[in-house]
């Protein structure tokens, strides 16, 4: 029995930032590193995408490559091994291409067991490897976000289609609808990284247009997104101007007891 205080849960930070290609995610990820409270980070190399990263020269990574891999190194962490001694934050780059991966173990180990008489290709993936994938990958994801270090997952960006029209309904994580529901329930934060240009006025008068990034930190038109922690959305405001975890953490740090 226990007296809820934000204390108890803000400890540290469970974040899911989705968004498309070329968005950012990894570089503003990467910028936990400059968090004292953060570093060091351990990067999950799924996507392939860390050369954004490597200019830095001071970030771990390791490459998933299968969702076997993830979840022995999900255990590792849990129980203090000296691999991860130092590491604060984790990320999961990303979990978009996670779930493929899960989908393609899961239809691989059919083919050896229920369907090897089958006429079936590890492309052919059917109804019931979606329900099972998201169950897999529900597991992992929830374990990640209970090891105490700070968990970052990155994802791509899926709409949602209105039926029997062209409109988006929906911008959401991409994952399978309840997987992307669930995630997106369990996790602190989920913020929509997005990029556009400003016209920026130059000394002569002139102007010129300026390629800036956004992160929305809650629910703006059909863009999902969400903060817990009353002061700590306010003081991040409804959109970040070029974000960097720097700023994030320091108004995490200064609201987390409010």
């Amino acid at each position: 029995m226990y007296v809820v205080k934000p204390e108890i849960f803000l400890k540290k930070m469970n974040i899911l930032i989705y968004g498309d290609a070329g968005a950012g995610k990894t570089h503003l990820a990467g910028t936990a590193q400059d968090v004292e409270e953060m570093a060091d980070v351990h990067f999950f190399n799924i996507d392939g995408g860390l050369l954004t990263l490597a200019y830095r020269g001071d970030i771990r990574a390791s490459d998933v490559r299968s969702i076997d891999d993830l979840e022995r190194e999900m255990w590792k962490i849990a129980q203090g091994h000296e691999d991860y001694s130092s590491i604060r934050t984790v990320v999961i780059d990303n979990i978009t291409e996670l779930q493929t991966l899960s989908l393609e173990n899961i239809v691989s180990q059919e083919m050896k067991g229920a369907r090897k008489n089958r006429p079936v290709t590890i492309d052919d993936i059917f109804i019931e490897d979606y329900g099972k994938s998201t169950k897999q990958m529900a597991r992992i994801l929830r374990g990640f976000r209970d090891l105490p270090v700070n968990v970052i997952y990155l994802a791509h960006r899926r709409d949602r289609m209105r039926p029997g029209g062209k409109t988006v309904e929906a911008a959401l994580p991409s994952l399978t609808e309840k997987l992307a529901t669930a995630v997106s329930g369990y996790m602190d934060f989920v913020w929509y990284l997005y990029h556009g240009t400003e016209n920026e006025t130059l000394p002569d008068g002139s102007t010129r247009a300026v390629l800036h990034r956004y992160l929305l930190t809650e629910t703006m038109d059909v863009y999902f997104a969400k903060t817990r922690g009353l002061e700590f959305a306010k003081a991040l405001g409804p959109v970040v101007r070029d974000p960097s975890m720097v700023e994030i953490y320091d108004a995490f740090r200064k609201t987390s007891n409010n």
